[in-house]
């Protein structure tokens, strides 16, 4: 009885289906490496594929598995098409036997013809930065055949445009999650425990091809392109309305051959970079850069002297506190043109680049863990790492012999993007701004990254554009936008460039912040600051004037800009003369005493509304 039975013969395919999922495979790896969201949808989509033990003939069946749509249904068609008119003689062939219901799948042709498309990764990709790496180390004479994580991390982190560690805002691959897709394709063997990593037959020869053809100059060729750009803005016969569009796409904020920054060109660099963000060209935003180029904005200072413009009615009391004030003023003034001044000789000094600690990720101990410093280790620019009291880049210019420093004209504050919507939520926008506009640098610099697909910035893109277009039309910042960490980089390291072939051959001699005046590029003799009244003038817990006290106090209501809080305070140096010209008022002219008052290089009213918001700070009347 027993040997009649027959027992059953279950037969799973191991790849019922291999040309759909080397399809779905390489249009996953295409998204992941252009950071599509389309990435999740093939992904769930093969993840079905792989469960489903049946042969699927055209991509309409797939239908019936979680994850397929019509559109991607379609796709699988069409490439099914473009297969079939490609090898007519080569086609999925499944039959069943029906007595011994067994399945026979000829697939050992289409596995071949599949191995033909070669795969060769994107410049600067994950796979990239790993089959460079193992074969750049490969061609030492001390390698052991093999490679860990860790060091394919650190040796091949500058090689790739994405962190290995850390995924991009919205999306969980990093650039390591490339590993897979070589291991899938046999291009890269991993054996032991802890995993260890070594290029096939295969991956030694398409490393190499990448090694010769993409490798050389890759990272030079970009520096050089944005020295070059930099280097264009420096002379004044570029500057031309008439100049190409590609060419003012590609044209940098910053005007160094002029003292101050030609808002026209901000603008439709501005205009045109972000044109993929929606933002649209405004002709009345045209005219009104027209006129600003017209115009020689004069920057607002909180040193500015109380001139004789107080009304006869001053008390007595009042007069005093204005000479004391005078008084200490002019002692201070006095103190600190009699510091000691030195003059640093033409090529006696290195320019060096500071970064602020706070920018650092990897803090003190391990500072190369962050991208930023790795980058400009990368591209060979000295820098150090400072507690900057403002700003979070600058570059400062130190004697060889006695290591004296002065602070080069020139200051970055860099922001996120999701940071920069933080800063004008709590209020640090204005008040960093606010500093910067304090700190003796003449040239302020605001640069703005891109946080991933900008996405979670926690406030709408148009509330942030409008605030960059107010700092750089009111405030007279240049402004700068990155797509990421790298451009960043790849722009301080052009920027230390040319500050270094434009200031090494000149002489610089050693200045008071109040004495300071405007340089030029063509100036032979440039007066600088010291980096350490830099840093103290700059420091938060430093004594303020009542001036700038007030200013700070202005800052705190809603509405109030920097360039109002200064109009305001160059009326009324302090609180005291506010509050007796409200005094000699009436309630209801004193709520309209600054609405006339103007501001910013437009001349605009600060208006009623805010007006009568400081009147009643002042007038004790809430």
């Amino acid at each position: 009885m027993s040997s009649s039975l027959k027992r059953r013969v279950t037969v799973k395919l191991k790849n019922p289906n291999p040309l759909f999922e080397q399809w779905l495979i390489e249009w996953r790896d295409k998204a992941i490496e252009s950071d599509s969201k389309m990435q999740y949808c093939f992904n769930k989509a093969l993840q079905s594929l792989r469960k489903y033990p049946l042969s699927l003939e055209s991509g309409r069946d797939c239908k019936i598995l979680q994850g397929f749509g019509e559109k991607l249904c379609k796709m699988l068609d069409i490439k099914l098409a473009e297969y079939k008119q490609k090898n007519p003689n080569q086609l999925i062939d499944v039959s069943e036997d029906t007595k011994n219901k067994k399945t026979e799948v000829s697939i050992k042709n289409n596995n071949a013809n599949i191995n033909k498309e070669k795969y060769i990764p994107r410049l600067l990709s994950g796979a990239y930065a790993i089959l460079i790496t193992l074969y750049e180390t490969s061609l030492k004479p001390h390698y052991a055949g093999y490679m860990f994580k860790t060091d394919i991390i650190r040796y091949g982190q500058h090689l790739c445009e994405k962190s290995f560690v850390k995924p991009d805002p919205g999306s969980y691959y990093t650039a390591w999650s490339s590993m897979k897709t070589l291991l899938e394709k046999k291009l890269v063997t991993k054996h032991g425990s802890p995993a260890k990593f070594s290029l096939t037959d295969e991956g030694l020869l398409l490393a190499h091809k990448l090694y010769t053809n993409n490798l050389k100059n890759s990272t030079e060729s970009k520096h050089e392109l944005n020295k070059a750009e930099l280097e264009s803005s420096m002379s004044v016969s570029s500057i031309s309305p008439s100049s190409s569009p590609s060419h003012e796409l590609q044209r940098p904020v910053l005007d160094i051959k002029n003292n101050h920054s030609s808002s026209s060109l901000v603008i439709e660099d501005y205009r045109k970079q972000d044109a993929n963000l929606g933002i649209k060209n405004n002709s009345s935003l045209a005219t009104v850069t027209a006129e600003t180029t017209v115009t020689n904005y004069k920057k607002q200072k909180l040193d500015i002297d109380i001139k004789s413009s107080s009304s006869s009615s001053l008390s007595t009391a009042e007069e005093i506190t204005t000479e004391t004030q005078s008084e200490t003023e002019s002692v201070h003034s006095s103190a600190t043109s009699q510091e000691e001044t030195f003059i640093f000789a033409p090529n006696s000094f290195e320019i060096i680049l500071y970064v602020d600690k706070q920018e650092v990720a990897g803090g003190t101990q391990n500072p190369l863990d962050d991208v930023t410093l790795a980058e400009l280790t990368n591209l060979n620019v000295r820098y150090e790492l400072k507690h900057l009291k403002v700003g979070d880049y600058t570059w400062i210019c130190r004697e060889y012999s006695t290591h004296k420093e002065l602070v080069l004209p020139y200051i970055i504050e860099r922001k996120r993007m999701d940071d920069f919507g933080k800063s004008i939520k709590d209020g640090r926008f204005h008040e960093q701004k606010f500093r910067l506009k304090q700190s003796g640098v003449q040239n302020l610099i605001y640069l703005i990254e891109s946080h991933g697909n900008n996405t979670h910035t926690g406030l709408p893109m148009a509330t942030l554009y409008q605030a960059a277009t107010n700092t750089l039309l009111q405030d007279n910042f240049d402004v700068k936008f990155t797509n990421n960490i790298r451009e960043t980089v790849e722009y301080l390291a052009a920027l230390t460039s040319i500050l270094k072939s434009s200031y090494q051959g000149k002489t610089l001699v050693s200045c008071p912040k109040q004495n300071l005046a405007k340089s030029k590029i063509k100036d032979d003799l440039v007066s600088l600051m010291t980096f350490q009244e830099f840093n103290k003038g700059a420091s938060k817990s430093r004594n303020f004037k009542i001036q700038e006290m007030f200013v700070r106090q202005l800052l705190q209501l809603k509405g109030m800009s920097v360039e109002k809080a200064l109009a305001i305070a160059k009326k009324y140096p302090t609180p005291k003369l506010l509050q007796i010209a409200y005094k000699t008022e009436p309630s209801i002219a004193g709520e309209k005493l600054l609405s006339t008052v103007q501001y910013g290089r437009l001349g605009k009213n600060i208006g009623p509304i805010i007006s009568k918001t400081v009147y009643q700070l002042y007038s004790h009347k809430f």
